[in-house]
């Protein structure tokens, strides 16, 4: 929560940061267990695994995307303000 909040400090917007990872969550919450359990009953078990594990592959390049991205958006509006 507080990593949330330290985000949403930079930007000064505090409450629009959680509310759209609450949001974005909350749509994983339903849609994957909905999708691998759909898996799971019409092709096997395994296949839902290897399912949920692609999501988690996927989830986790996106992430890495968009964490490099904002750092380096950190790293220009830093050196940009440093030059004034």
């Amino acid at each position: 929560m507080s990593l949330f909040v330290d985000e949403g400090e930079a930007y000064d917007s505090v409450a629009s940061a959680m509310s759209l990872r609450s949001l974005s969550w909350k749509v994983g919450q339903v849609t994957g267990p909905v999708l691998v359990g759909g898996a799971m009953d019409i092709v096997s078990t395994r296949a839902g695994f290897l399912l949920a594990a692609g999501f988690i592959g996927v989830a986790t390049v996106g992430f890495v995307v968009s964490a490099r991205r904002a750092q380096a958006v950190r790293t220009d509006v830093a050196c940009a303000t440093s030059d004034d």
